[in-house]
């Protein structure tokens, strides 16, 4: 961002936490008398001596990632001001979950906010998964739907295809996207078993449903025992939780398009004793702020609102996460995908903070917001910190066991135990490819490891 100050530019180091490189004026220069041919070489002079500082201090900036994914103080002081409260009661991991549930639930409210970014339409919804062991504190995940329960339960007045149950299948899932309508849909549970189970009958058409909606891409899908389905600008917002055993059947492969579509949270404490004690009156915070959210939802979905970041936001955005992007790629060049896709979710991010810091100045005629610059300094703080977190599930997976894209995707169409002439057919039918194809799969598979064989029976490598 640049501001003028007489003839002199302060230009503003966009990763200085606001900070300003400040091109200073020799004492021997009189403003009042120097001839506006003079003030110009000098002001061009001193620019271009300023310009090479800062991209000087750009270059040696290090964009590090850090090694735990807990959140720190600082994410929590940059929170939006009306969840503060709230997240006061919590401490721990608990704290952090709170937030990223709270986050994710006002994703599915707000279904008249859309923006775009590089050319594309979004809207706020977003996909969370909480990953850790029994007991934990992962059951926090429900607080981001306990403040909004008043808003849910008058969209499901009038209409009911806004919650989504895990365990509906594929053609259930696209049947309420596409009654929903402008509305849009949310799935929520504490139990990634529900869905892994739906998805591990149906995984080609779920996942398929699941990294179509994230892009708000039409999905269709027609089969002999209903008839052809079709959802344009599908929204739907999901929150799961489950323990890192349940993560694979969800995700069967990290280099499938839905890992890098989901905004991960993970850690591997263990449990501890929990004295029934907490700091506040948490009952009522939850309360005052599902009467808030439910006065925010009405105000701000009265029309359509586009969201949008003006040019010095775009360009402080666009380098800060390319900054991200090569330092994933040091670590994982397979990996950068999951960079392009928290890009958007911390698009979306934006648009949530903003219509909440915002929301007084909403008017029946302001069809147009520009994002809050605080709303970037958070995104800033956090995604380091959901960075780690998605690097940290992506190890999960059996590095050893490498996939190519194809057979990843004929793995993610079978069941855990099969016989060939099942996989024969199931694979033919969902890729139209040929038998042999099949076959020769299944032997690079087997291989790999990736499957096992004791038979005629196949089972695929947990």
């Amino acid at each position: 961002m640049k501001e003028k100050f007489l003839n002199v530019e302060f230009v503003r180091n966009p990763f200085l936490n606001g900070n300003f490189s400040k091109l200073e004026i020799h004492s021997n220069v009189d403003l009042k008398t120097t001839s506006k041919k003079e003030e110009v070489e000098i002001s061009q002079g001193e620019l271009e001596d300023s310009q090479a500082e800062v991209e000087t201090t750009t270059e040696d900036i290090t964009f590090e990632i850090p090694e735990d994914g807990k959140f720190p103080q600082e994410v929590f002081d940059l929170a939006p001001d009306v969840l503060k409260p709230l997240l006061e009661t919590f401490t721990g991991r608990e704290k952090d979950i709170v937030l990223l549930s709270s986050l994710t639930h006002l994703s599915a409210i707000f279904p008249k906010v859309f923006g775009y970014y590089r050319d594309e339409l979004f809207f706020p919804n977003l996909y969370l998964f909480v990953i850790g062991q029994a007991a934990t504190g992962k059951s926090k995940l429900s607080i981001g739907e306990k403040i909004i329960q008043k808003v849910k339960e008058e969209i499901l007045t009038k209409n009911s295809n806004f919650f989504i149950p895990a365990n509906s299948s594929s053609a259930k899932l696209q049947e309420k996207l596409s009654n929903s309508f402008s509305d849009g849909s949310y799935i929520h549970d504490n139990e990634a078993d529900t869905l892994s189970f739906v998805l591990k009958k149906e995984w080609g058409d779920y996942s398929e449903i699941l990294r179509k909606a994230f892009q708000h891409e039409r999905i269709s899908i027609s089969r002999k025992s209903y008839p052809e389905i079709i959802c344009d600008n599908p929204r739907l917002t999901v929150a799961i939780s489950g323990t890192g055993e349940q993560v694979k059947p969800l995700i069967q492969s990290r280099e499938n398009g839905l890992f890098s579509r989901i905004m991960f949270y993970t850690y591997s404490e263990r449990s501890k004793w929990n004295d029934g004690s907490y700091v506040g009156n948490r009952r009522q915070e939850i309360h005052i702020l599902n009467d808030y959210l439910f006065k925010v939802y009405e105000v701000v979905n009265s029309l359509e609102r586009e969201f949008y970041l003006n040019e010095e936001q775009l360009a402080d955005f666009n380098n800060f996460f390319e900054g991200y992007f090569k330092a994933v790629q040091e670590i994982d060049e397979n990996l950068v995908d999951i960079v392009l896709r928290q890009a958007i979710m911390m698009y979306r991010l934006l648009m949530i903070y903003t219509v909440l810091e915002n929301t007084e100045e909403f008017s029946d005629e302001m069809d147009r917001f520009e994002c809050s610059d605080r709303a970037i300094d958070f995104i800033k703080v956090i995604l380091p910190y959901l960075l780690r977190n998605s690097l940290d599930t992506a190890s999960l997976y059996d590095k050893s066991i490498d996939l190519k894209a194809s057979e990843s995707e004929i793995l993610q169409l079978l069941p855990q135990n099969f016989k060939r002439g099942e996989a024969v057919k199931i694979v033919v039918e969902k890729l139209s490819v040929s038998v042999k194809t099949v076959d020769n799969a299944l032997k690079r598979l087997l291989n790999k490891k990736a499957l096992t064989k004791v038979g005629t029976t196949y089972s695929i490598v947990n």
